[in-house]
């Protein structure tokens, strides 16, 4: 018998073929934009302690610098200001008027940093010591000395109290007035000259007489020379610390003569009605520079920019693989015809990613303060 055997063929087979997911990062281009503001007022110090005490007016019209210390610019405004800034550091100084009485009780420039929402509060203080003859009420010598004015109101109890003051005469000699004509001559001298604790003694003489009859001796008076002479860090005084400071230096009349003139002049300018702290703003007037307008001309800064990360995926190929072909046996004996079949042959599947691309976005974000 002839037979041919089966013939067959093996199955062949591709593999997967996968390409992995491409992706780009999100990629942003912003601008940063943060905004407070500077609360800017000027309040008229009453007692010259350099703070803005609850009972003190506010001064408006008072013109200022501010200064972004960042960039250097500058603009010009008047109190009260509200301005909207970008976050930074800033400069705030005070610009004096025309007049020569005015001063600032407190630094004249004060730095400040707008860093978050909200309103940042930055007062300043001044005083001004102008006033006409007569007008904080205090008389002269030549007014206490005359018999019609200041000698007819002279009481018994302002006696009492001259005489619990440390006077003395130009002899060094205790001045104890038990009748008011004594003054006459005992002022009168004193301001054609004589030994300094003698002046002094008229000067302060005049000063109390002043504060029993016109004038509180809690106002405020302001002299460089007696704060030099009371050891006092700050030029501005009460006028009671003054007579206090003058009647202490009359106790041992032979020490410290040196600085009784200053003591002297002291007084004596006060008994004129001068570097009086007002009871209430002077007049004040700016010649220049120009104020600018609220839109902060030369402050703005350039916004804070920022751009985003960029990322790639990862790419991959699969594995092909072919199937093994194999051939039957063939032989000779009963002749009959074998069954011959063919593999059968695939072909894996083949995927691509997805591909995708981020966001590029655009944008402004801007924090704004307070308008007060």
């Amino acid at each position: 018998t002839t037979s041919t055997g089966t013939t067959s063929t093996g199955t062949t087979s591709t593999g997967t073929t996968s390409t992995g997911t491409t992706s780009t990062g999100t990629t942003s281009t912003g601008f940063v934009c943060q905004y407070g503001c500077l609360a800017i007022s000027k309040v008229y110090d009453a007692n010259a302690n350099g703070i803005a005490d609850a009972n003190e007016t506010e001064v408006g019209g008072w013109r200022i610098k501010v200064t972004n210390l960042g960039t250097g610019s500058y603009a010009y405004y008047t109190t009260p200001a509200t301005l909207n800034l970008p976050y930074g550091k800033y400069q705030i100084c005070d610009v004096l008027p025309a007049e020569n009485f005015w001063f600032s009780t407190n630094s004249i420039c004060r730095n400040h940093t707008v860093s978050a929402p909200g309103c940042v509060s930055s007062i300043g203080t001044c005083g001004c010591t102008h006033a006409e003859s007569g007008t904080m009420g205090m008389k002269s010598y030549n007014w206490w000395t005359t018999a019609n004015q200041g000698v007819a109101i002279v009481t018994a109890a302002d006696l009492q109290a001259l005489r619990d003051l440390n006077l003395v005469d130009n002899t060094l000699s205790p001045f104890k007035p038990t009748v008011a004509t004594q003054l006459i001559n005992f002022v009168r001298n004193a301001n054609a000259g004589g030994h300094p604790a003698y002046v002094l003694a008229a000067n302060l003489t005049v000063s109390v007489l002043n504060t029993r009859h016109f004038v509180s001796p809690t106002y405020f008076v302001r002299d460089a020379g007696a704060a030099a002479v009371i050891g006092s860090a700050s030029i501005y005084m009460m006028l009671q610390t003054l007579q206090d400071k003058a009647n202490e230096m009359l106790l041992t009349p032979t020490v410290n003569t040196q600085n009784m003139p200053a003591m002297s002049n002291a007084l004596q300018d006060k008994n004129k009605n001068q570097n009086f702290v007002q009871l209430a703003p002077c007049s004040f007037t700016f010649s220049s520079p120009a104020v600018d307008s609220v839109s902060q001309v030369g402050l703005t800064v350039p916004c804070l920019s920022t751009t985003g990360s960029t990322s790639t995926g990862t790419t991959s190929t699969g594995t092909t693989s072919t199937g093994t072909t194999s051939t039957g046996t063939t032989s000779t004996g009963t002749t009959s015809t074998g069954t011959t079949s063919t593999g059968t042959t695939s072909t894996g599947t083949t995927s691509t990613g997805t591909t995708s691309t981020g966001t590029t976005s655009t944008g402004f974000v801007c924090q704004y303060g307070c308008l007060a």
